[in-house]
């Protein structure tokens, strides 16, 4: 997982698509370093993808971080998204809390009414991504 925002971005994506979770740490800490504004969707579709509770856990310390940086706002609604998915899919209940009125994502995403991001949707969004790369790597070997 080196180089710039691009590389990063590849790695991520195929590592959700093969669950190499061998980098949830490494994908874990660039989530939460931040460094990085373009690969952000490639980290939350692999710890989407790897669905435990440590992924889970580290996608409500980012929004539990970045929720209240109003100043950077770019990645959060993916984020709960793949916070929404990885709770459907484990019965967990990391959003509790976050979401509702007056609950943190509701003060955040009130900050910007006109960009108003639906959780909802990048949940369904998450979940058409993990969907697709089950069909992918389900699909049978081509022979020649």
């Amino acid at each position: 997982m080196r180089g710039d925002w691009r590389e990063r971005l590849t790695g991520a994506w195929l590592a959700g698509f093969a669950q190499t979770e061998a980098l949830r740490d490494e994908i874990s800490a660039l989530l939460l370093a931040k460094d990085e504004p373009y690969a952000a969707k490639g980290y939350v579709f692999a710890l989407a993808r790897f669905e435990s509770t440590a992924d889970g856990l580290t996608l409500r310390r980012y929004l539990d971080t970045y929720l209240h940086r109003a100043e950077l706002r770019a990645d959060q609604a993916y984020v709960m998204g793949a916070l929404l998915f990885v709770d459907r899919q484990l019965g967990s209940e990391f959003s509790s809390g976050l979401l509702g009125a007056g609950g943190l994502w509701d003060r955040w995403a009130a900050l910007d009414e006109a960009a108003r991001p639906d959780e909802q949707e990048k949940c369904a969004e998450i979940t058409s991504w993990c969907d697709f790369a089950d069909l992918c790597m389900r699909a049978e070997p081509r022979r020649t």
